[in-house]
């Protein structure tokens, strides 16, 4: 997967910043932090593959919520 740009940070104050620069600033932040939330999501699905324990415990967990009839929310 390709990795996105990251966008320089600038060294100024956000007092002295225009509302433009602000704006371009706050969505680079947001920017990487959907792109680090990704790569988390990503390396916790691999490491569910990976791992046997994982495995078991996830399988462990869907059977204690089905034998106490916990409703099943799909994300």
């Amino acid at each position: 997967m390709m990795e996105p740009k990251q966008p320089t940070v600038s060294a100024k104050p956000l007092s002295e910043m225009t509302p433009q620069e602000r704006h371009e600033r706050a969505i680079g932040v947001l920017k990487r932090l959907v792109a680090d939330k990704h790569q988390a999501e990503e390396e916790m699905v691999e490491n569910f593959h990976k791992d046997p324990a994982i495995q078991a415990a996830v399988a462990k967990l869907k059977e204690e919520n089905e034998r106490r009839g916990t409703p099943v929310v799909q994300l």
